[in-house]
């Protein structure tokens, strides 16, 4: 399965969420069935996340496409005028 990736973008969007659902890193983590280690990369250093896992993150989270989408672009959009600066 192919993965997004953005040279723009990190994953501040998965911390936006789990700030919004008051959780700690280690809860969302075990709340997206992912490895404390896994979740706390893709929320610090990643830069693209597979598909697949983007999906299942997106399911149980209960958010949709379009909503995910919106989050990911004003991500990349804030990240880019960072780097103009």
């Amino acid at each position: 399965m192919p993965s997004i990736m953005c040279k723009h973008a990190s994953m501040q969007f998965l911390k936006r969420i789990r700030e919004d659902r008051k959780m700690s890193q280690y809860e969302m983590a075990t709340f997206l069935g992912l490895r404390p280690q896994t979740y706390f990369y893709y929320e610090k250093k990643a830069k693209g996340i597979n598909l697949d896992t983007l999906d299942s993150v997106r399911e149980k989270l209960g958010i949709s496409w379009e909503e995910l989408g919106k989050l990911i672009h004003q991500e990349v959009t804030e990240d880019r005028k960072k780097a103009k600066k």
